[in-house]
């Protein structure tokens, strides 16, 4: 069986465009990370940048939820939406 290295997550677009709440998505994310963490102990989390159109939840909050994963779990983060501009 083969063991990552690094596992690397970029999930917000899926529950960004299909809504589902923050909290759940946090959820969600924390139980996802915490396995990866105890197979292999590095993960990766990758916020991608910014889509084009508003929904109903603000993109932010999924990338706040992101940010709090990451301090709680120890993990690295990725963030493409803090340094991406629009054209």
């Amino acid at each position: 069986m083969v063991t990552p290295d690094l596992t690397c997550l970029m999930l917000i677009s899926n529950d960004y465009a299909t809504q589902v709440a923050p909290a759940t998505s946090q959820a969600n994310l924390l139980s996802i990370v915490q396995k990866a963490q105890a197979k292999n102990g590095d993960v990766l989390l990758i916020v991608p940048p910014p889509p084009q159109a508003g929904l109903t939840i603000p993109f932010s909050q999924y990338v706040a939820a992101h940010y709090a994963v990451a301090d709680a779990t120890g993990s690295a983060l990725l963030d493409f939406s803090a340094r991406w501009v629009s054209y």
